[in-house]
């Protein structure tokens, strides 16, 4: 084999760092302070319910998109079933409402369906509304990524490849003016204009973003995989370790060692030396400059970065899953319920809606005639909950519960006959994040991206004045989700194989056909 390269953390993007590393003729060591793979994405059993905490969809669901092969890389996507969905989101309403009095805005997957549904509201804001159905049928028109080859070793006939984008390009920068509040704005009609302020989840996020979920929708390359995370990690992972690589669980890095302005290698929490030739690290991004690497390594941009001047974190949250003894046939699999009034918790978040991700599609999490429904709640106050934890956990379990009771009181309102139907539920704090994940303040994505991100700084996959080294994951790719982060791992991989001077081999599982056993969930209410 040939040098031998660490990588610190077994999320998905370490675990494809690793396997692609590997592929590559590296020898590779991977080091995951859990017991297990996966990082976030992850599931766990709670008596018969299976609680998936992370996987709602990914991209690159059909042959046609780039993303499927860098998917299939590490996980056979033909053996995988998907389902697609009518709606990405239904979002209530409370102050106004659409035709027939109904009170949910759905944002269908379909263009033309959105379009006309739209346009019945509110004919006025047919500026507006063709703002957006356009950008999503251009976003239709191109291949997204352009190129999967990472940009840290395109040459200058990659670079003129793009210009086939510039129309692209100049769509989405006409849009990146906006967030999705500031969107809202521009719509006359009040039910258009609560939906898409609700749609914004409170947080100053891209139109764009959602608008790339109608286009990817409406193409069908996004969808969800039936099984969820499990079924992802543990593909990637058997494919890691069929290519001989070597993972140790349960160890944690304590510190990165640098020799001469080179990493060779990881201290462990035990006080073991493992020397390595490469570092890579798909840990927290603050953790990994601030911590393992002692700050020895900051740029003035990674300065801003870090102090809060560069981008806004993603929050954390409280997940809460419930299993449920009945079936939820027909609803939206994903609805932002509304609350009446603002309802603060205990650690002081308050919240004027709750985001229900109802798993009504996927039979492996629930036995017959039940199911599991997720609620995310934002929240900053991770200090609150990891103090707690550490000082009365009689109060952390109570409190825990409290956000329970919230939960399942609001769902019985909006949705009736849960209360006596819960069999299981669990509740993930900050805390919960802290721990399993290190992720700073609990982030649940890492970086959001900024309003205009065609104008944004790339964040840096190496740092000044260290050689073989290289960063991966969400803290290098703003916005977060799972194909992204594989993505970085991918290209941290290419990018040593470049300093190596050998040729990247990509295509470790080639698929020839679509994905099977398709299907379209419809709702009804």
């Amino acid at each position: 084999m040939g040098k031998r390269a660490i990588i610190i953390g077994a999320g998905m993007a370490g675990l494809s760092a690793a396997v692609h590393l590997q592929n590559n003729g590296f020898s590779t060591l991977l080091f995951e302070a859990s017991s297990s793979a996966g990082g976030l994405v992850t599931a766990w059993k709670r008596g018969r319910y299976t609680f998936d905490g992370s996987v709602h969809w990914i991209p690159g669901c059909r042959t046609e998109s780039p993303f499927y092969a860098i998917n299939d890389e590490l996980f056979d996507m033909s053996k995988l079933s998907f389902v697609r969905h009518e709606t990405v989101m239904d979002v209530e309403c409370l102050g106004s409402s659409g035709p027939d009095g109904d009170r949910f805005f759905h944002l269908y997957c379909n263009i033309d369906l959105l379009e006309q549904y739209m346009l019945a509201i509110s004919p006025e804001d047919r500026k507006t509304v063709e703002e957006f159905t356009a950008l999503a049928r251009v976003l239709t028109r191109y291949n997204l990524p352009p190129t999967t080859k990472p940009f840290e070793v395109q040459g200058i006939l990659d670079k003129v490849k793009l210009i086939g984008y510039l129309p692209l390009i100049s769509h989405i920068k006409k849009m990146s003016r906006y967030s999705i509040k500031g969107f809202a704005a521009q719509f006359s009609h009040p039910f258009l204009r609560e939906a898409f302020e609700r749609l914004s989840l409170g947080r100053e996020y891209p139109i764009v973003v959602v608008i790339m979920q109608v286009a990817f929708g409406h193409l069908g390359t996004s969808a969800y995989p039936l099984g969820g995370s499990s079924v992802l990690t543990s593909q990637t992972l058997r494919r890691y370790r069929e290519l001989g690589g070597e993972i140790r669980l349960g160890q944690r890095v304590e510190e990165i060692l640098v020799e001469k302005g080179s990493a060779v290698g990881v201290r462990l929490s035990g006080g073991e030396a493992v020397r390595s030739e490469i570092v890579v690290s798909a840990a927290d991004g603050r953790w990994t400059v601030m911590e393992a690497l002692k700050g020895a390594f900051l740029s003035p941009a990674l300065e801003e970065l870090y102090a809060g001047k560069r981008l806004d974190l993603f929050e954390s949250l409280l997940y809460v899953s419930l299993g449920i003894a009945r079936r939820f046939d027909g609803l939206p699999h994903q609805q932002v319920l509304a609350l009446q009034e603002p309802v603060e918790l205990c650690d002081g978040s308050v919240h004027t809606h709750v985001m229900a991700h109802i798993v009504n599609y996927d039979p492996s999490f629930a036995p017959a005639n039940c199911t599991v429904i997720n609620v995310m709640l934002s929240t900053w106050k991770d200090a609150f909950w990891s103090d707690l934890r550490k000082r009365d956990r009689a109060a952390y379990a109570k409190a825990k519960e409290s956000v329970k009771d919230f939960v399942v009181d609001t769902l019985e309102a909006k949705l009736g006959d849960i209360r006596e139907r819960v069999e299981e539920w669990d509740v993930a704090t900050p805390a919960t994040y802290i721990r399993y994940t290190g992720n700073w303040h609990g982030s649940i994505q890492g970086w959001l991206p900024p309003k205009d991100f065609l104008a944004a700084r790339p964040l840096a996959k190496e740092l000044p004045g260290i050689e073989n080294f290289y960063m991966v994951g969400q803290w290098v790719e703003p916005g977060g989700g799972i194909t992204p982060a594989v993505k970085t791992g991918r290209d941290v991989a290419w990018i040593a194989c470049s300093r190596d001077r050998k040729k990247f081999v990509t295509g470790l599982n080639p698929s020839t056909s679509g994905s099977s056993g398709d299907s379209v969930i419809g709702r009804k209410r």
